[in-house]
């Protein structure tokens, strides 16, 4: 198990709602375009599946158009502030990734997935995005 950073900080798989393709692709893309969108990867050094995360599904997202409008930054639990977002709720699992708009979470995927289900959780948050 990974090393926590309080007694509620766990290191887990998430089980994902299966995402259904009703939005169309030119929302999505409308949306990522505002450069007030950010991706934030909160996570601890010692976390196995923050590193598999690392390995898995960050070379997918920096190789894809997305990540040239939507930039994706990793912080530390363990070195860095929530303080500077505005989270729905606190960080039980890590990795845990935020979607924000203007530093205020605007969706959420809990513990690590695989980089094809990745790609479809931030396209359903952004199509539910402001």
């Amino acid at each position: 198990m990974c090393r926590s950073v309080s007694k509620f900080l766990v290191c887990g798989f998430c089980v994902l709602v299966a995402t259904f393709p009703g939005r169309a692709a030119r929302d999505v893309t409308a949306k990522a375009r505002q450069s007030s969108y950010e991706i934030v990867v909160l996570e601890v050094a010692q976390c196995i599946y923050c590193k598999l995360f690392r390995r898995d599904v960050v070379p997918t997202y920096n190789a894809s158009s997305r990540s040239k409008t939507i930039p994706m930054r990793f912080v530390d639990l363990d070195h860095g502030s929530l303080s500077a977002f505005q989270l729905t709720a606190p960080i039980e699992t890590v990795p845990t990734v935020v979607l924000l708009h203007k530093r205020q979470e605007v969706g959420r995927l809990a513990g690590h997935v695989g980089p094809e289900t990745f790609v479809h959780a931030i396209n359903r948050m952004l199509s539910a995005a402001p």
